[in-house]
């Protein structure tokens, strides 16, 4: 039996926001901020307006939901202007183009300022555990004259007290109306415990905040923003996707840039000391408590399995913005050279995209994704190219800094 492909296509069953496509362009990638696409359509009714939410439809099958980023009317001679069979005046197709973002686009793009928080300006986060230190600070320059009571509480002005990157993940995401879902841990801020991402763009706070623990982020289709572990997500590999016929492909091989990932930072711990301080006779005086910071440094090396070269080539990550533990480390080395590792060697094949319409980046395993759907006159040409890893990590070894305690 032959295959024909694009035979089931049709203007009704391949459409955006309810218009049939002309010609669609998609891309997926786990590494984007958020998936990209631009498409043609008939659009007798008008345009969808910039800004609207639309879904696209491929072959009956939903390829999820859009933001109209830039709507342009088409009118031209040699592309619009046609006569229908059986009539004798001329009229323009009513072709539109868009240029679309992935659902959520408008939220995780918004900037922590004043316009878009109003009353919760500034964005101003402490740990619990500084804001702890930080009271009893406060509280002892009052008792002793230090300050007036006003200063005092002046010093809390607009703080967020969060007890997780996690939190502090939630509370960014709730400011836009982006949903989130955790599928990694996002550990507690560490000291300075001071976090204020005044004028960052809410994709960019998150992915940061996210890195404390060596997460990753990925907007998937139905705008629902994923915190996930890199490394635990595709560090066992994945199956081929399963084309219904494979047109084109490419097996790469790549001499690994870093055979080595070395994490160094301070790990940070806090001690509270209460003495009683003598005055006047009598056994007369006052508890004091003293705030004692001590640290630690922390080194922490990954390396990688089947090393090409007897040469280690080195990449050293300094962490200088909070306290870093050595699981910590080794989870951050772990990731960066996880991606290393797993994007030298990959596949990437192309073959017609019926069936393989729900092949998506986060649930599928696969690094990019994209879908080219163009009506030719007489019917619909439909492929898909995707590109995946073709191995699992295998480690080389830990080596920890033998001075930790």
């Amino acid at each position: 039996m032959t295959l024909e492909f694009g035979k089931i296509l049709t203007g009704h069953n391949c459409t955006l926001g309810g218009q049939t496509i002309i010609s669609l362009s998609a891309t997926e990638d786990i590494e984007a901020d958020y998936a990209t696409a631009s498409a043609v359509c008939l659009a007798p009714g008008g345009h969808h307006a910039k800004g609207a939410t639309v879904q696209s439809i491929e072959g009956g099958v939903s390829t999820g939901w859009w933001e109209v980023e830039d709507p342009v009317t088409l009118r031209s001679g040699a592309r619009t202007w046609r006569r229908r069979a059986g009539e004798f005046s001329y009229a323009h197709l009513p072709l539109v183009s868009y240029r679309l973002r992935r659902k959520g686009y408008r939220q995780a793009r918004a900037t922590l300022s004043r316009h878009t928080l109003g009353s919760a300006w500034p964005p101003k986060f402490w740990s619990r555990d500084h804001y702890l230190q930080q009271e009893r600070i406060s509280n002892e320059a009052w008792m002793n004259g230090q300050q007036s009571w006003w200063d005092a509480q002046a010093t809390f002005e607009g703080v967020k007290v969060v007890g997780s990157g996690r939190e502090l993940i939630e509370t960014l995401c709730r400011w836009v109306g982006l949903p989130v879902s955790f599928d990694s841990s996002v550990g507690a801020i560490s000291p300075p415990a001071e976090y204020i991402p005044i004028g960052k763009a809410v994709i960019a706070a998150v992915k940061e905040v996210a890195a404390w623990g060596g997460a990753s982020v990925y907007l998937d289709r139905n705008g629902l923003l994923h915190v996930y572990d890199f490394a635990r997500k595709f560090g066992s590999g994945g199956a081929a996707p399963a084309l219904a016929a494979v047109l084109e492909e490419e097996q790469h091989d790549l001499l690994y840039p870093t055979t080595h990932v070395t994490v160094v930072g301070t790990a940070f711990y806090d001690e509270w000391k209460t003495d009683f301080v003598r005055q006047g006779g009598a056994g007369g005086g006052f508890f004091q408590t003293e705030f004692i910071r001590h640290a630690m440094a922390v080194e922490v090396t990954e390396s990688l399995a089947g090393i090409e070269s007897t040469r280690p080539v080195e990449e050293r990550i300094e962490i200088r913005e909070y306290s870093v533990v050595p699981s910590l480390a080794q989870r951050i080395a772990r990731e960066r050279l996880t991606r290393i590792a797993l994007q030298a060697g990959v596949r990437r094949v192309r073959g017609p995209a019926e069936g393989s319409q729900s092949l998506e980046p986060y649930k599928n395993h696969v690094f990019t994704v994209s879908r080219t759907l163009e009506w030719t006159g007489s019917s619909y040409r439909y492929e898909v190219d995707c590109t995946y890893p073709t191995s699992g990590m295998v480690w080389g070894g830990s080596v920890t800094d033998p001075n930790w305690r």
